[in-house]
């Protein structure tokens, strides 16, 4: 399993992604700013189909969380 954000800050966030079968984002609230690195750029780049990496990948759902937030789930496309 691969993290791209959290305690440790990566610099390849993006091709951990592109390794990666599977991505889930979420909106909201994401911890403490010190941790998020690139998560809502790389979140709105793969909703963005037009975008090298949202071409990827394909949303397989999306899901409306007990906070009000919402969790996609992108699988990469083979």
């Amino acid at each position: 399993m691969r993290d791209v954000t959290g305690f440790f800050q990566v610099r390849d966030a993006e091709q951990r992604l592109l390794a990666s079968d599977y991505v889930l984002t979420k909106t909201g609230n994401l911890g403490p700013a010190w941790s998020l690195q690139d998560a809502p750029a790389l979140r709105n780049r793969l909703a963005d189909s037009r975008d090298s990496l949202g071409k990827r990948f394909d949303l397989l759902g999306s899901y409306r969380l007990p906070d009000g937030e919402t969790a996609k789930l992108y699988r990469r496309r083979r």
